[in-house]
């Protein structure tokens, strides 16, 4: 159990100035309508402290998470910048909600009929009934309330609707959980603006679209700055089964930066692209105040329970699994 204790952390990086730091976070909370609850900011307050560590001293904090869980796309798939494009972009107007991917996964008979009920109902009949006729993209050309309408209206269909039965359903929540993080980056940017002295700078919070093409938004990057990533499940890479596909995404965002610092302690325990890759790429990591708190908290039970001891719950034992994974790649 000793293997729990005196793990590198952010005070152990040095130098930070100039230097990138890659952070993974958990910034896995509710949004809708862009907006944040209120009482649900404690993950964004908790990463705080961290990524102070990081731009206090000049050094530029590139920050990651996942949010919910979108049916991602594989990079393989979007090699073709037209279709990349064409993606983002309907992902960016659909803030992340996959009312397409949710239309996508339909059989040709539900498509035509959803879109019989829309503005562009004479356009549907135009197309046939089989694969690759443009019934999707023109699913996706319409505006963001006639999708929701349009999907809302299919689920509450006798003859059609599934509820539940549908895979994209159990994704998506019902096709209306806002999954981008662009609301997260704007509050995380008013936060750390939060309580400054004067005279001291404002701390600018950059928005990168895409996790996996964000070059130009990490060599604009200037020291005391931040960058968010856009959800990393937007790239199916992330959670794949298969570690070949994993270590694509986590060779490419490893490449963004000079130390990979993990504060995810919720999350630990997954075996993905950016919380168990990017560490291997880069042949080291270590631990944010958050995750060295718990660690640490971690490590005391462990190396000196209580008595009588009853650490040995079932939750505590899914947890230092976890953190066996996690303190073997730090």
């Amino acid at each position: 159990m000793s293997m729990l204790k005196h793990k590198r952390s952010i005070d152990d990086i040095y130098p930070i100035y100039n230097k990138t730091v890659l952070l993974r976070v958990d910034y896995n909370i509710p949004i809708k309508d862009s907006i944040i609850p209120k009482p649900k900011e404690s993950r964004l307050r908790a990463s705080l402290p961290t990524i102070r560590r990081v731009i206090s001293r000049g050094g530029k904090a590139i920050v990651m998470s996942h949010l919910g869980r979108p049916t991602g796309h594989n990079l393989n798939v979007l090699r073709d910048e037209e279709k990349r494009k064409k993606y983002l972009k309907i992902w960016r107007d659909e803030k992340g909600t996959g009312k397409t991917t949710f239309f996508a996964l339909c059989d040709g008979e539900e498509k035509r009929k959803i879109l019989s009920w829309s503005s562009v109902a004479e356009e549907a009949k135009a197309l046939g009934m089989g694969s690759g006729v443009g019934k999707t993209d023109l699913f996706a050309s319409l505006e963001d309330e006639e999708k929701k309408r349009l999907l809302h209206r299919f689920q509450r269909d006798i003859h059609y609707g599934r509820n539940d039965n549908f895979p994209q359903l159990r994704q998506y929540h019902g096709f209306e959980e806002e999954l981008t993080l662009r609301p997260v980056a704007r509050r995380l940017e008013e936060l750390l603006n939060e309580d400054l002295e004067e005279g001291e700078p404002r701390v600018v919070v950059k928005f990168a679209e895409d996790c996996m093409h964000a070059e130009e938004e990490v060599s604009g990057l200037e020291p005391g700055q931040v960058l968010l990533l856009e959800n990393v499940r937007f790239y199916s890479n992330e959670n794949a089964r298969e570690e070949s596909e994993r270590m694509i995404m986590a060779r490419k965002i490893a490449s963004y930066g000079d130390y990979f610092v993990s504060d995810a302690f919720g999350t630990s325990h997954r075996n993905s692209a950016t919380m168990v890759g990017i560490p291997k790429v880069m042949g080291h990591g270590c631990c944010g105040y958050l995750m060295k708190r718990e660690i640490e908290a971690f490590a005391d039970v462990l190396g000196d329970p209580p008595r009588p001891s009853e650490w040995r719950s079932g939750f505590i034992s899914r947890f230092v699994f976890s953190l066996f994974l996690l303190v073997s790649i730090m």
